[in-house]
């Protein structure tokens, strides 16, 4: 979504040049006694995920320039922000439109009401029929659509790191001391930590599968952890000739 945003804001010629107004006032000011009226920021990498309070900032110097008796160092420093008031209002409702989309997709993640809860969220936004609002809104739904209709009756697919990182640190805190060790048998932990299942399913499960099947298959798709090749050269006997697993 970032990089929806960066591709149509990049090709504006108005907020290029928004930018460069920006980044020359902020110049002028720091150090100064107005240094309090700089502009945030936008950090030169990831901007495009980093750009509300850069909008934020711009929509409020507009709004003080249209006060009955605005401030006369906002009129001195940035006078020249209310000829891009409309444009200001268009990047807002587009920053907007995608956070709310994001909002959906990181947290309800894509399956068959996705779109649903997509439309509802788009409901309670104000929307102009600016070209560009209209297909950043068509390319968002598009992707909604799409990946919506990939999922599995009754799956969800993941719309976010943000999951995927919770749930490594959730396999890290059920690891405890192993989690130096790399890639153990304790991964098979994450299976049981997305999606739902009841204690009884669980259990069957457990009885279902052996546990020297869990063990061969660990040693076939792990092979030797970190930590069993750090004691075996720890060792200060000479240790009896041993196979070690295929890690293929």
């Amino acid at each position: 979504m970032a990089n929806l945003l960066k591709h149509y804001w990049e090709a504006d010629p108005q907020w290029t040049a928004f930018v460069g107004r920006m980044t020359a006032t902020a110049a002028t000011l720091r150090q100064t006694r107005a240094a309090h009226l700089v502009a945030p920021k936008l950090r030169a990498k990831a901007r495009y995920m980093s750009v509300a309070t850069f909008v934020r900032f711009g929509r409020l110097v507009a709004a003080k320039l249209r006060a009955a008796t605005p401030d006369p160092e906002v009129v001195t420093h940035y006078g020249w922000v209310a000829a891009y008031a409309d444009a200001l209002t268009v990047w807002h409702e587009q920053h907007a439109l995608v956070q709310a989309t994001l909002r959906i997709v990181r947290v309800e993640g894509l399956f068959a009401r996705t779109p649903t809860l997509v439309d509802d969220e788009w409901a309670r936004l104000t929307l102009s029929d600016h070209p560009t609002t209209v297909r950043l809104r068509n390319r968002l739904r598009a992707y909604v659509d799409r990946w919506s209709r990939a999922a599995h009756p009754g799956e969800r697919l993941i719309g976010s790191t943000e999951i995927l990182e919770s749930a490594f640190g959730l396999q890290k805190r059920l690891s405890r001391d192993q989690a130096a060790s790399g890639f153990t048998g304790l991964s098979l932990g994450v299976g049981a930590m997305i999606g739902t299942a009841t204690p009884e399913q669980t259990l069957a499960d457990m009885d279902r599968v052996p546990e020297k099947v869990v063990q061969n298959w660990t040693q076939r798709m792990f092979g030797p952890t970190v930590q069993w090749l750090r004691r075996q050269f720890a060792r200060t006997d000479t240790p009896p000739e041993q196979t070690v697993p295929n890690p293929g």
